[in-house]
């Protein structure tokens, strides 16, 4: 699993667009669970988890790595 600094910006932009954690994680077919260590940067999961929460989010993946 990647350990990258990207889930304080995840959170971000979920939380601007209202969303829960649950409805995230559902739209990029991953479990809540995930989703919250994900946000609390104790894993980023794989590369095409971050590519999912990404799409969903409608941002391009350069724009969480940074």
């Amino acid at each position: 699993m990647l350990r990258l600094k990207c889930g304080k910006k995840i959170k971000a932009l979920r939380e601007q667009k209202g969303w829960t954690q649950v409805f995230l994680a559902q739209k990029a077919n991953i479990t809540p669970a995930m989703l919250c260590l994900i946000e609390k940067e104790k894993s980023a999961g794989s590369l095409e988890v971050l590519l999912n929460i990404a799409k969903v989010l409608n941002v391009k993946i350069n724009d969480l790595l940074k």
